[in-house]
């Protein structure tokens, strides 16, 4: 229903309660919200049109917003170092900084500093004018998480739809570190410490109620 709702939990009654309820007449979504992510003091939103928009936590208002930062639905956000990461359905992934001392309407720079497709043409990320991007032949990006490697090295996992893998990247270079396969249809992805606490194991969750668990194979 376009609307963000936030819910505190009563200690007494032992249950979630609703404590408001944000709506585009708050400066809220005009389309369905897809994705959250928090940072400090602050909680980024995104929604199907592509709009990102930025919320203070500490006075309930919003901060920034970001039309068409992508020019389709945000799928997914994460956060990376004082990096905010989006994945979308137009198959981009872009990066936006968050600027050193956030201001009323700059908490992030307004410009992606940097935009990765696995198929541009060129082989190339380009950095301005995210909307002049030529459409990737790529299907949509699902979904996307973080991991570390064996060694402890930032690892970006990525599923497209009507792929049957998840993809690797390394941050920040965006360089592949090849595919977890067979993976189809993913649709969720999450991390947990290997038990000897070396490195991370990448557990994926399908449409049909399927985990599969993958770890890092260390090559002499």
């Amino acid at each position: 229903d376009r609307t963000i709702r936030v819910w505190n939990f009563n200690t007494q009654a032992g249950i979630f309660m609703s404590q408001s309820i944000i709506t585009k007449a708050e400066g809220g979504h005009e389309a369905a919200v897809h994705a959250f992510q928090s940072y400090g003091s602050f909680l980024f939103s995104a929604d199907r049109n592509g709009t990102i928009k930025v919320w203070d936590l500490n006075t309930g208002v919003i901060a920034q917003t970001i039309e068409k930062a992508h020019s389709e639905a945000i799928t997914q956000m994460l956060m990376w170092e004082n990096y905010l990461l989006t994945a979308s359905s137009d198959g981009f992934i872009k990066t936006w900084e968050v600027v050193e001392a956030p201001v009323p309407n700059m908490v992030l720079k307004p410009e992606p500093q940097f935009a990765f497709s696995k198929d541009m043409d060129d082989g190339s990320n380009m950095s301005t004018k995210p909307n002049q991007y030529r459409r990737p032949k790529t299907s949509a990006i699902f979904t996307m998480s973080g991991t570390l490697d064996h060694v402890g090295n930032p690892v970006l996992m990525v599923a497209y739809l009507s792929e049957q893998c998840v993809r690797l990247y390394d941050l920040p270079s965006f360089a592949s570190r090849g595919v977890l396969t067979p993976a189809p249809d993913t649709r969720t992805m999450s991390m947990m410490l290997t038990p000897e606490g070396k490195g991370h194991m990448m557990i994926l969750g399908d449409g049909h109620g399927k985990l599969r668990i993958f770890g890092w194979k260390q090559v002499a």
